[in-house]
């Protein structure tokens, strides 16, 4: 706010055409947001991709990790799709999912869910919405085909959001049998 209790004028005005309207606002509202506050420097954000993978953990301490070495706040972020949408979702699938939440909560997260059409959607909203600065995920369980068919969340989260820093966590059961 200025020193008459008023916000400043916009200095640029977005018209946003497309599918794209919700993303592009969320960047637009960030942006504000940050003129309005008047932040000078950049205050680091993590997002970590939550999953219903049974070897997530991994994932989620790798983003409490990072979080704490920064001394940031970081948000668990699960997307659900129309796939994964309560009674849709296998037993095995929302148990861990439960679990996997369960677990961010206790290590300091802020658990979001964004329903969403395509995991990728999502994430880049939230990213956008939030100014994430760096995004901890775990490899992509699809195939190689299915990669070259569909397309990677991760090349379109790093299109879509540039400028944040992008981990990726193997997830195989054997790095995961030491307990990490």
């Amino acid at each position: 706010m200025t020193t008459n209790g008023q916000y400043p004028e916009p200095t640029h005005t977005l018209t946003v055409p497309g599918a794209d309207h919700a993303a592009l606002l969320a960047d637009a509202l960030f942006q504000v947001k940050k003129v309005i506050v008047g932040q000078d420097r950049l205050v680091e954000r993590v997002m970590v991709c939550l999953s219903s993978n049974a070897l997530a953990p991994r994932v989620i301490r790798a983003g409490a990790r990072i979080a704490g070495r920064f001394g940031s706040k970081w948000f668990a972020v699960y997307v659900e799709t129309p796939h994964e949408q309560p009674g849709r979702i296998s037993p095995a699938d929302a148990d861990a999912l439960q679990r996997n939440i369960r677990l961010a909560e206790s290590l300091g997260a802020t658990v979001v869910r964004v329903k969403a059409e395509r995991l990728s959607d999502g994430l880049i909203a939230f990213a956008r919405y939030e100014g994430i600065t760096h995004v901890i995920m775990g490899q992509s369980a699809r195939s190689r085909w299915e990669l070259m068919w569909r397309g990677s969340p991760l090349d379109k989260l790093l299109s879509a959001v540039p400028d944040a820093a992008v981990q990726v966590v193997p997830l195989t059961a054997q790095q995961t049998s030491s307990g990490q």
